[in-house]
């Protein structure tokens, strides 16, 4: 079994022909997020005798979706994979094979695809420059010079970036535990709640079976005095 898990609202959708997201219209609706399209993307699942795949395809939205941290083409199936991550507007959610999977891995998981992401920016901006023929000359130096500043600013964009993206994951860990501790106390408080219903209830059981008691004892005592 799949599940479509919403880290936003901590929420499992179980995966069956198809998902529809969108912020008004789909199975899943999120109406406060403005960044999100009508119908944004789709989930679907497709069966082939015993082989299984599943595919996202955003529906021509305008801010795009992304998987796994990477922005994917309109109207194209894209496959996915358990753990895959799909990012739209400000919300966030993971493909997996349960519907109880523990905070702490959810937030390992989402720490990877943080770690690869960052990589793969730093092989995209950071070039090795080809050998130059005479590496003395003036003209080679001042490329080399040219070269260095443009990879210090690279670093500096790069260690901005990293900084930016750990507190936006720290930020995301903090509301992920905020959201299951106020979950924990509502279970709590209704749990309490019930039982103490169920004590008043209790109470009121008791009084009633009192009550009937004390009828038949007079109904005993009527029949002595009728009998004397």
């Amino acid at each position: 079994m799949l599940y479509l898990y919403h880290l936003n609202n901590l929420k499992y959708y179980e995966l069956g022909q198809e998902i529809l997201v969108g912020r008004n219209v789909g199975s899943i609706t999120i109406p406060t997020d403005n960044k999100l399209s009508g119908k944004h993307f789709m989930v679907s699942l497709e069966v082939n005798g015993a082989e299984a795949a599943v595919f996202l395809i955003d529906l021509d939205s305008k801010n795009k979706t992304v998987l796994n941290r990477e922005e994917i083409p309109p109207n194209q199936k894209m496959p996915m994979t358990t753990n895959s991550l799909i990012e739209v507007g400000s919300q966030q959610f993971l493909l997996t094979e349960s519907n109880s999977i523990p905070l702490q891995q959810i937030e390992d998981i989402i720490s990877n695809w943080q770690k690869k992401s960052i990589v793969k920016a730093q092989k995209k901006q950071i070039e090795v420059a080809p050998a130059p023929s005479m590496p003395h000359s003036p003209e080679n130096i001042s490329k080399k010079e040219a070269l260095l500043n443009e990879l210090k600013i690279n670093l500096e964009t790069i260690e901005t970036k990293t900084a930016q993206d750990l507190r936006d994951l720290e930020n995301s860990k903090l509301a992920l535990i905020k959201m299951a501790n106020e979950q924990k106390a509502q279970k709590t408080n209704q749990i309490n709640q019930l039982v103490q219903e169920i004590e008043t209830l209790k109470k009121e059981a008791q009084k009633f079976r009192e009550e009937i008691q004390q009828k038949k004892q007079k109904i005993i005592n009527l029949k002595d005095l009728e009998s004397d």
